[in-house]
């Protein structure tokens, strides 16, 4: 043993600011060296052990304490603590793997955490090593600086006041040891400062060298290439370089237990009411569903009520004035609008009790066979016309005077009248009316104004070919008489128009035979009825009574042979949904409205025979237009494979235009696609194609049944 090898001895205890790395905190260290020192060594020893001992009383002392810790003063004014590099990655994770793991706790969610991190490649865990180690340069730089501000003074003044003066490994530190730890390491470094000038540490160093050893480390021996640092000693203290996982006190375990089990018995509360919310919502949803439907079937219904009232309506009309002459024996009533029920009461107790009025019976009878129960569009008699307003149906049944020419071309125009055949009717009638009230002075001068005015009633449809026909008629017979009396040129032209008013109404019927034998003759199912699909309105309401298409139906409905009829709503007038519906109730007959935007799929399932529609003008080469929408009917009965027919009467049927191309289409106001009953359906500003009728080429068309017969397209008696 060297004596004259004199080391000051090591500091044993270190008090430094809270928050440094744990190389800084308190440490105690044992200082072997092969060194002599200035003191006597046994004594040293006994001293230091002493020193150690004495330290880990309060440790073993605050262990067996139980009961709430005391609280620690927060430096609110410290840096923000550096995170170490695996603190980071748990803080970038713990949402996803909170999320992918319902119903975890912390501590479940952090050691899965720690698996990630231990199998996580070594680049992308060197971007969070690389971050911790800039956010701890960035922390000792703000930490020096915070040592040398009054706001750190004045923290550990108040430390030392409540017996703190810093975070110790060992747990708290009386104030005498840490008193004493800074007096021992004052005399330590002013020590080893005269030992270092001191012959005895330059040989101690030469020995040193000699030996490959630089310098005693409190790690062990350190080998000059391995650099001077020693590696960080790992703590128990979060975010300090060198210990990635943190650590928690029992207390906050116990409490984040606690909160975790009462989370789950929360979570399975809200799934438990999540359940019973979804089952109510199911019965709201089929609630709101059997309501919704309740509400159309009363509407249905309302709207069934309605039409048998009209009905009623038209019945009472036709019974008075068909038993207008008859008076009930013995009281001499006669039938009136209000009395007409209690009336044919008493008429058929009487006839039923008693044998003694057998004539009267029989007139009753022929009376009845004669009544036509049949949907009136146009009435007129005796130079007074009146015609059905179709834009107020089906709502209510409202017949609206025509008195002149103006009048026809507005109902006409405005649509009040609509269908082919009807047009030609109320525009001759309307004429006919104004004709029968006007004077005129000369034959001349009335034959120049029925012109004009034909040209007038013309214009207001010009598709509709029926009128162009009736008006070409007219302005050649009318040419052709040769009468002296504007008078007796009037009853001329009032025969000539009455008669084509019969006219339509025979050819009408001979249309509805030629069409209930053409269907029944080639594709009556084994079931023995069949099923026709119809578009737009062919019926009452579209001529002058019984109908084109409609009247194929109405006289396979007189013979039993119609299973249903399938009405299209023809938009963007619904000319199907408000006429043809209401006929078809009217006469009950057996139907169903659709969408136009259905009938393919209708096709599809097989319950459609054969479709029957309207015409507007057929051309020479059997080209036909109708309303919009006939053609898609064409295309699809084709694919189908199934008989598309047009029923029209000749006066339809138009030689000079050689084919479809040449048909003039009219078009219609925007407004009858964007609005229904005046209120906006479409977007404001949006563009709008409206014709009003649409091509169908001969070669789509089965055939054309007329008055007087059945015809090929291709083949029409012109």
């Amino acid at each position: 043993m060297e004596s004259a090898n004199i080391v000051p001895k090591e500091e044993s205890v270190e008090a430094e600011a809270p928050g440094e790395t744990a190389a800084e905190n308190v440490q105690v260290k044992q200082e072997v060296t092969s060194s002599p020192s200035p003191t006597n060594t046994k004594g040293t020893c006994h001293r230091l052990h002493a020193e150690v001992k004495e330290r880990k009383k309060p440790v073993a002392a605050a262990k067996a304490k139980k009961g709430k810790k005391k609280k620690q003063i927060r430096d609110m004014n410290a840096p923000k603590q550096a995170l170490s590099g695996y603190f980071r990655f748990l803080n970038d994770n713990r949402d996803r793997v909170r999320t992918q793991n319902q119903g975890a706790s912390f501590s479940d969610i952090t050691r899965i955490l720690a698996g990630e991190w231990t199998h996580l490649p070594a680049p992308e865990k060197q971007k969070y090593l690389d971050a911790a180690e800039a956010d701890k340069e960035r922390y000792q730089k703000e930490m020096e600086e915070y040592k040398r501000s009054e706001a750190y003074k004045v923290m550990m003044k108040k430390k030392k006041k409540q017996g703190v003066k810093s975070k110790h490994p060992f747990g708290q530190v009386n104030e005498k040891y840490l008193d004493a730890a800074e007096a021992d390491k004052e005399r330590y470094q002013k020590e080893m400062e005269e030992y270092k000038r001191s012959e005895a540490y330059k040989v101690m160093m030469k020995k040193k060298k000699k030996q490959g050893v630089k310098s005693k480390h409190p790690f062990g021996q350190v080998n000059e290439d391995a650099g001077s640092e020693p590696p960080p000693k790992k703590t128990g203290v979060i975010g300090f370089p060198g210990f990635d996982i943190p650590i928690f006190t029992e207390e906050f375990l116990d409490h984040n237990k606690a909160q975790e089990t009462e989370l789950r018995k929360l979570r399975r509360v809200v799934a438990e009411y999540e359940e019973q919310n979804a089952i109510l919502q199911r019965h709201i949803e089929q609630l709101t569903g059997a309501i919704e439907q309740l509400e159309s079937e009363v509407n249905e219904k309302k709207q069934n009520a309605t039409q048998v009232q009209q009905y009623l309506s038209s019945l009472r009309t036709n019974l008075v004035s068909a038993f207008g002459s008859i008076r009930l024996p013995g009281s001499n009533e006669l039938p009136m609008m209000d009395s007409i029920d209690g009336y044919m009461i008493r008429l058929q107790n009487l006839l039923s009790s008693s044998q003694q009025h057998q004539d009267l019976a029989k007139e009753v009878r022929n009376i009845i066979s004669t009544i036509d129960m049949t949907l009136e569009a146009i009435k007129y008699k005796d130079g007074k016309l009146e015609i059905l307003n179709q834009l107020a149906l089906p709502e209510k049944s409202e017949y609206i005077s025509i008195q002149s020419v103006e009048d026809a071309w507005d109902a006409i125009h405005s649509m009040k009248v609509r269908g082919a055949p009807a047009i030609a009717i109320v525009g001759c009638l309307g004429l006919l009316v104004e004709v029968l009230q006007k004077d005129f002075t000369s034959i001349d001068e009335a034959i120049k104004w029925v012109k004009e005015s034909l040209d007038h009633l013309v214009a207001a449809r010009p598709t509709a070919v029926n009128m162009s026909k009736a008006a070409s008629h007219l302005r050649t017979a009318v040419q052709q008489w040769e009468f002296k009396s504007v008078q007796n040129w009037k009853a001329r032209l009032q025969m000539e128009i009455e008669g084509m008013l019969e006219k339509d109404l025979d050819d009408n019927k001979q249309i509805g035979e030629h069409g209930a034998d053409e269907i029944l003759e080639n594709f009556l199912p084994s079931e023995g009825k069949v099923s026709i699909l119809t578009h737009c309105n062919t019926g009452s309401l579209a001529t002058s009574g019984y109908g084109t298409a409609l009247g194929v139906i109405r006289s396979l409905f007189s013979r039993g042979k119609i299973d249903r009829v399938y009405c299209t709503e023809t938009r963007p007038y619904n000319q199907g949904a408000r006429l043809t519906a209401y006929e078809l109730v009217h006469d009950g007959i057996p139907a169903s409205l659709i969408c136009d935007s259905m009938a393919g799929a209708l096709l599809a399932q097989g319950k459609v025979t054969a479709i029957i529609t309207g015409a507007d003008r057929v051309t020479a080469n059997g080209d036909t237009a109708n309303k919009i929408g006939t053609y898609q009917l064409a295309v699809l009965a084709r694919h189908h494979n199934i008989p598309f027919y047009i029923a029209a009467p000749f006066t339809s049927i138009d030689a000079t235009i050689p084919d479809g191309s040449h048909i003039p289409i009219e078009q219609r106001p925007a407004a009858e696609l964007t609005h229904i009953k005046g209120s906006r359906i479409a977007a404001p500003g949006i563009e709008v194609w409206n014709p009003a009728f649409d091509v169908t080429p001969a070669d789509l068309i089965t055939g054309i049944i007329t008055e007087q017969g059945v015809f090929s397209p291709h083949s029409l008696p012109l």
